[in-house]
C-alpha cells in the first residue's frame, strides 16, 4: 500500500483490468461451449473471479482512502440502517424508488462532504503547528 506522499501504485489496478478482460472474454467465451453442467461450472467459476477482481480493487482503494474519508464509515452504517428500517416496514408502508436512491444519496454525500471538512481541518492544524515549532528560536549553540 502506498505511504503518505509516495505514488499510488496504479500498475496493479492495470494488472487487475488486464485479468477482469481475460476473465470477461472466457465467460462469453463459454457460449461455445456445449449446454450443460461444465458449461454452467465455467461460468460461476469466471463471475466469481470477476466479483473477487471486482471487490479487491475497492477495497483496496477504501483502505488508502480510510485516512481522508473519516465519515463514510458512519455514512454506509446509515444507509444500512436506512435499509433496515425499509426493509422492516415495507409491509405497511412503500418508499418510492426515487426517495430511498435520494436518501442514500444524501447520506453519502454528507459523509463525504463532512469527511473532507474534517481532513482540510486537520491539514491546516497540521500546518499551523509545523509553522509554530519553526518560528520557535533555535538553542543556543555551546562552543
Amino acid at each position: 500500500m502506498a505511504q503518505e506522499g509516495q505514488q499510488h501504485p496504479i500498475a496493479i489496478y492495470f494488472w487487475i483490468w488486464g485479468l477482469l478482460f481475460v476473465l470477461s472474454a472466457g465467460s462469453y467465451a463459454s457460449d461455445f461451449l456445449p449446454h450443460g453442467l461444465f458449461r454452467s461450472g465455467v461460468i460461476v467459476v469466471l463471475m466469481l473471479a470477476k466479483a473477487g477482481f471486482i471487490i479487491a480493487i475497492f477495497i483496496f482503494l477504501l483502505a488508502t482512502a480510510r485516512g481522508r474519508f473519516h465519515y463514510l464509515s458512519h455514512g454506509l452504517g446509515a444507509v444500512l440502517v436506512f435499509v433496515g428500517i425499509k426493509m422492516a416496514i415495507a409491509n405497511w408502508f412503500h418508499f418510492d424508488t426515487y426517495l430511498s436512491l435520494a436518501v442514500i444519496a444524501l447520506l453519502l454525500t454528507a459523509a463525504v462532504v463532512l469527511s473532507e471538512r474534517r481532513t482540510r481541518r486537520l491539514g491546516r492544524a497540521r500546518a499551523s503547528e509545523e509553522s509554530a515549532t519553526s518560528d520557535e528560536p533555535a538553542a543556543p549553540h555551546e562552543h
